[in-house]
């Protein structure tokens, strides 16, 4: 199946008294996508990680790109490491939540499976291999969370 992944997005700030503006209400930035659409839905409980995508059990192994969202704060990790020859290279950040249950937050998109692994700063040096594992952290002891994952195939 073919799938139209259209992103609107708009942010403005007031910075010493000047708007500036990004993106637009009106113009969506598209991606056209040939395949499968996967969704899977986690809920994450307090002080827990879950793994919403892992390629060595989870069929396709491969993705073109990746929309992740949750509804309260979670830590989203990303490992890289296709083969095992580097040793799993993990990134995390916060993936911000709405704060209200079941609307999801601010998504973040993984726009292809393409990572480094063994990458050194400045852009010296890598391997460059693919997202093998993508899991959230809820570090809440008091509020589970729900994480969404639309991975485009």
């Amino acid at each position: 199946m073919a799938a139209t992944l259209q992103v609107y997005s708009y942010l403005t700030a007031l910075v010493d008294g000047v708007l500036e503006e990004f993106g637009s209400l009106t113009s969506p930035n598209s991606v056209s996508l040939t395949g499968n659409v996967r969704k899977i839905k986690a809920t994450v409980g307090t002080t827990t990680t879950k793994t919403l995508y892992e390629s060595s059990t989870d069929l396709p192994a491969t993705f073109s790109l990746a929309l992740i969202a949750c509804d309260f704060d979670v830590y989203l990790e990303q490992i890289a490491d296709n083969d095992g020859s580097i040793g799993d290279e993990a990134f995390a950040q916060l993936l911000r939540g709405s704060g209200v249950a079941n609307k999801w937050g601010i998504p973040f998109i993984i726009p292809k499976q393409a990572a480094y692994a063994n990458y050194s700063k400045n852009f010296a040096g890598g391997t460059v291999d693919v997202i093998t594992t993508i899991r959230c952290r809820n570090l809440s002891s008091s509020q589970i969370a729900e994480c969404l994952l639309l991975l485009f195939l």
